[in-house]
């Protein structure tokens, strides 16, 4: 594919980031009824340009405050095995002696309940009218940033790599790659975002699932990085 020299090229790759920003809601509306666009969500050593919080329908319930890491961790034991009982959850996990204290914090914020069986049971209304996007935007590196994306598959439904039009013949002339990690190739031109790659949807989330996804419903998706200190 051959591009002209007026093709949409940014003067910065922190410019380039802010107007795929402004391009995505426009790019994702048809997907959902409400959407919020959260920047530099970081997770660890990583931290996404953007990641974005499609809601199927609008009102979704929200939370007070962002989940510790802890809490991530056990939430997603429940999500990914189904209902367990506390002692289960430490024999098998081990949570320092704190599986009470956490199952608590977690019950008060209306993510969990108890069965009369005893077992905890994960609240599933917190994950079905959601879904996450997160999009790593570069202007060169998109072998960097195709690695990037793929992590970022371990908490968004689906990943991609944004590049601007100008730049984006290497990445295009290899995007079996992008297809192979099961990352999306956006191309983004002056007023627009076309996708030549799909994103495939990931499903084998881990913690960071949870880490975030309390982050971007509680609006404190900025702060990504902090543990309120339960563990």
């Amino acid at each position: 594919m051959n591009y002209s020299h007026s093709a949409y090229q940014p003067a910065s790759e922190a410019v380039f980031v802010e107007e795929v920003c402004a391009l995505l809601p426009g790019f994702l509306r048809k997907r959902a009824a409400t959407l919020e666009v959260e920047r530099e969500v970081a997770v660890g050593n990583t931290i996404a340009d953007l990641v974005v919080m499609l809601e199927r329908e609008s009102g979704q319930p929200r939370i007070a405050r962002p989940l510790t890491v802890a809490e991530s961790v056990m939430l997603s034991v429940l999500r990914r095995n189904g209902p367990l009982l506390p002692n289960e959850m430490e024999s098998l996990y081990g949570f320092n002696g704190k599986t009470e204290q956490i199952l608590l914090s977690l019950s008060k914020q209306g993510m969990i309940s108890s069965a009369r069986s005893g077992h905890v049971v994960p609240k599933r209304r917190w994950w079905g009218a959601r879904s996450m996007v997160a999009v790593e935007a570069k202007l060169l590196r998109w072998r960097e940033a195709l690695l990037q994306a793929r992590a970022y598959r371990r908490y968004a439904d689906e990943a991609y790599v944004a590049l601007p039009e100008a730049l984006a013949a290497p990445a295009i002339s290899e995007v079996d790659k992008f297809r192979m990690y099961g990352v999306g190739l956006l191309i983004v031109s002056e007023n627009s975002i076309r996708s030549v790659a799909a994103a495939k949807k990931s499903i084998d989330h881990d913690w960071r699932r949870e880490f975030v996804y309390s982050r971007l419903i509680s609006g404190k998706g900025r702060e990504s990085g902090v543990d309120y200190g339960i563990y």
